[in-house]
């Protein structure tokens, strides 16, 4: 089973098609989707105007955390909450014009421009997961 983490503090749904499109591929790759709702936990940043949610299996390990945020201004973490889940990070941040993806398997940050660079990053991902070789 995975976690997943999705919200913003902005007015914008543009995240929402990416988070659903991420969860479907999970999904299609055999992976449960989360069941039950967990707290989130502020980190370094103020949470006062952030919608915000989390989900993932009960006792919090996760196969992983996936993670789809629109913040109004990046900041240097992938996500702005504590990570209170176990099991490897894939976040996304959603910009207007662009995507920023943190893989934590990798330690490694990457920006696209498109959907679908995201979507195969994430693939790879899934499959480091799974134990192949990406």
């Amino acid at each position: 089973m995975f976690a997943t983490l999705v919200g913003t503090n902005t007015n914008s749904t543009q995240f929402e098609s990416m988070f659903g499109s991420l969860c479907e591929i999970a999904m299609a790759n055999g992976f449960l989707p989360p069941d039950t709702s967990i707290r989130v936990q502020s980190d370094q940043i103020s949470l006062e105007n952030w919608t915000l949610e989390l989900k993932g299996p009960a006792d919090k390990k996760a196969d992983f955390l996936l993670a789809v945020t629109a913040p109004k201004v990046p900041s240097m973490s992938p996500i702005p909450v504590k990570k209170n889940v176990d099991g490897p990070l894939f976040a996304v941040i959603v910009m207007d014009s662009f995507y920023v993806v943190s893989r934590e398997d990798q330690r490694d940050v990457t920006e696209f421009r498109d959907s679908i660079g995201v979507e195969q990053s994430f693939l790879a991902f899934l499959q480091c997961v799974s134990g192949e070789i990406s």
